[in-house]
């Protein structure tokens, strides 16, 4: 890395969007970007909270796809890569308040496309939604471990990979 900033994509847009304004603000730039990770190629991934969807960006800049939409009512918040495989933090409701419950969890994209839901909080019947904190990982470490910015949800480890 030479310290350089380069802007791969400028603007970005996805045919296939399901609009999900953050703050319910028509005026934000969709599919607004909260996290993103690099692979060893140089492959992009970023969470694209307003249209719940998991955006993979060519080395050139010259390829923009969606490779994972979520369903409703979750949004990509965050982005780890760790061995060729992608793992995507979600929530529920993640551009509405907290009002309407946050409940994270995370799945993983293979190497071969298959996604797997990893950990999920669970609403709890018969109570209120509960309201966890919004944190996002910035990566993983070297003991297959999420690394969290912010306070941890308190969330089981993830298992290891079969492949690592």
């Amino acid at each position: 890395m030479d310290g350089m900033l380069t802007t791969l994509v400028n603007p970005i847009e996805l045919k296939d969007c399901d609009v999900d304004y953050p703050d319910n603000n028509p005026s934000s730039l969709l599919p607004s970007l909260r996290g993103l990770a690099v692979d060893e190629d140089g492959t992009v991934f970023a969470a694209g909270v307003g249209c719940r969807a998991l955006v993979k960006i060519s080395p050139d800049g010259r390829k923009v796809e969606t490779v994972l939409k979520a369903e409703r009512p979750w949004s990509p918040t965050g982005v780890a890569v760790h061995q060729g495989e992608v793992y995507i933090l979600e929530y529920t409701n993640a551009n509405g308040s907290p009002n309407e419950g946050w409940r994270p969890r995370v799945r993983k994209l293979g190497r071969d496309g298959k996604v797997t839901t990893l950990v999920a909080a669970a609403p709890e019947p018969d109570k209120p939604e509960r309201k966890y904190p919004v944190v996002s990982f910035t990566r993983l470490s070297p003991e297959f471990r999420f690394v969290w910015q912010g306070r941890s949800p308190r969330l089981p480890p993830c298992p290891r990979s079969p492949n690592s």
